[in-house]
């Protein structure tokens, strides 16, 4: 797209940060954005939200347990920094971690959105419902729903 539009004199910002990578393998990888490691070495303070699919309905459904969903987060912001998926279907999966970076989301954006259920995208809000969680204890002294 960014070739397109130059090529047609029309100015496109580029987020080289939302760019998704995906391994194809069994299961699948895929990431957008820092790992853990790359945000704490560049300086950033983070919090981590991580959900196995081997409680997801939907992974149970299809027989995919395999797996989990790692969000990083700014942890003064929420500014999702970003999304680690390991799973059969991580190459979708990943598309939600890709938007929240590009509009720079916050992980309490990602719990907040309604999922489907059973769906594998829930394994995101719980992972973003488990940042929201420890921010809602720092910032209100406690949770706003208790997580399972």
């Amino acid at each position: 797209m960014v070739g397109r539009d130059s090529s047609r004199a029309r100015s496109r910002t580029s987020i080289t940060t939302a760019i998704p990578w995906i391994i194809y393998t069994s299961p699948e990888i895929a990431w957008v954005g820092k790992s853990e490691q790359q945000a704490k070495a560049a300086g950033i303070a983070v919090r981590t939200g991580q959900f196995p699919f081997s409680i997801n309905g939907r992974a149970l459904g299809i027989n995919e347990p395999t797996g989990f969903v790692k969000i990083v987060a700014d942890a003064t912001t929420d500014q999702v920094l970003g999304v680690h998926i390991i799973h059969a279907r991580a190459s979708d999966l990943i598309q939600e971690g890709v938007t929240t970076m590009e509009f720079k989301g916050a992980a309490e954006d990602i719990a907040r959105i309604t999922h489907g259920h059973p769906d594998a995208l829930r394994g995101h809000a719980r992972s973003g419902a488990q940042r929201r969680q420890a921010r809602a204890k720092y910032v209100a002294g406690g949770p706003r729903w208790p997580l399972r």
